[in-house]
């Protein structure tokens, strides 16, 4: 015996097809206090996106890349060292470039208050890029949060830099 199927439902306009593919952004709820946690016990959301920086290639083990991560810091995306998301090359500004999935899963994890902070690159030329996290600044900068954090990595020092600053710091 064979199931029957609702059809999926038609839409006669254009914009009843617009209602029912965009998201409502009054519905959703963002907390006053957001907590941004370092993005090291989450390397794994990120450890395959580094690949799109050469310098990074050499952390090739999630244990490397976690270390790596550890040379970062928190800052403000409106800091000196970064500008704003606008200075950001591959940033969004406008929400409606993000995935509808995405934005929700931003929303869901912030039920908690905490989220994972973005993580962005300095390069040796002094252009900054989003590692992970694009999405999750797009999302809080359009519902205009000044608090904006992200996880800064300096690429402009060599992995033999670090070697030699963590020799001397022992």
């Amino acid at each position: 015996m064979k199931q029957k199927f609702k059809a999926k439902p038609v839409h006669k306009t254009e914009e009843e097809y617009q209602a029912h593919s965009t998201i409502n952004l009054t519905k959703f709820k963002i907390p006053k206090e957001i907590e941004f946690t370092d993005p090291i016990h989450y390397a794994k959301n990120s450890f395959d996106e580094k690949d799109k920086f050469p310098e990074l290639h050499d952390y090739d083990t999630l244990e490397k890349w976690q270390d790596k991560l550890k040379t970062g810091k928190l800052v403000s995306i409106d800091s000196e060292e970064i500008g704003g998301i606008e200075k950001i090359v591959d940033s969004y500004y406008d929400i409606r470039q993000c995935l509808g999935w995405k934005l929700v899963r931003i929303e869901t994890q912030l039920i908690s208050k905490s989220i994972c902070a973005p993580v962005v690159a300095k390069r040796k030329d002094g252009m900054v890029m989003f590692v992970d996290g694009r999405t999750t600044a797009c999302f809080l900068n359009e519902f205009k949060r000044k608090d904006l954090m992200v996880w800064l990595i300096d690429l402009k020092k060599d992995a033999q830099d670090f070697i030699e600053q963590k020799l001397d710091e022992s």
